[in-house]
């Protein structure tokens, strides 16, 4: 799902002139990539959080099941926080 409606995201954005979204547009690319980043990456390491007495871990139940994995997936998950906050800054700033 992720893939198809993104994909969606990214064709509507192409179909609309230039004047209507301006430089926004590849700002919105941006968070459409990484959303997409987001979905490719639950699907190679399908991560599964297990609590185990006072501890919460995070582990990789796919066929890429390696520490560096469950890295990537956590640092790919963090990666629209910062972005939508660049964009409430840019819309505060613009409007």
């Amino acid at each position: 799902l992720c893939f198809f409606f993104n994909g969606m995201l990214v064709q509507m954005i192409f179909m609309k002139k230039n004047q209507e979204l301006g430089t926004y547009r590849y700002f919105l690319l941006t968070f459409v990539i990484s959303d997409i980043l987001n979905g490719l990456m639950h699907l190679l390491v399908m991560p599964i959080p297990e609590i185990y007495k006072n501890a919460f871990v995070l582990g990789a139940h796919s066929w890429w099941k390696t520490r560096t994995a469950v890295c990537f997936c956590l640092a790919v998950l963090a990666l629209p926080f910062p972005i939508l906050s660049f964009n409430f800054m840019y819309r505060l700033i613009a409007v």
